[in-house]
């Protein structure tokens, strides 16, 4: 397993990158209504199972997609946020 984590002006970007890696779960504790996340996730997790991901924004991105995914919960934003992300949200699914 591998973890890089690097500072960019908006905030973090950590990537992930595994084979045996089967599970993520992340959940946005800052506080932050602005929409905008903080940490960016860039996750290459083949064998990915379960992922519970609950932010203001889609701050998760794959570089490949995991084709083992048994559950996926995704929540997304806050009042009046969610619109502003939906369409993200959507792709990021879509994807999987």
């Amino acid at each position: 397993m591998k973890i890089d984590c690097c500072e960019k002006d908006y905030g973090y970007t950590v990537v992930i990158e595994s084979k045996s890696f089967e599970s993520f779960n992340y959940q946005d504790t800052s506080g932050d209504i602005s929409g905008e996340t903080m940490v960016k996730f860039e996750i290459n997790a083949p064998n990915l199972k379960y992922l519970a991901y609950n932010a203001q924004s889609i701050g998760l991105n794959f570089i490949q997609v995991p084709k083992h995914l048994v559950r996926a919960k995704l929540l997304i934003g806050g009042i009046g946020i969610v619109d502003r992300y939906a369409h993200d949200a959507l792709k990021l699914l879509h994807s999987v």
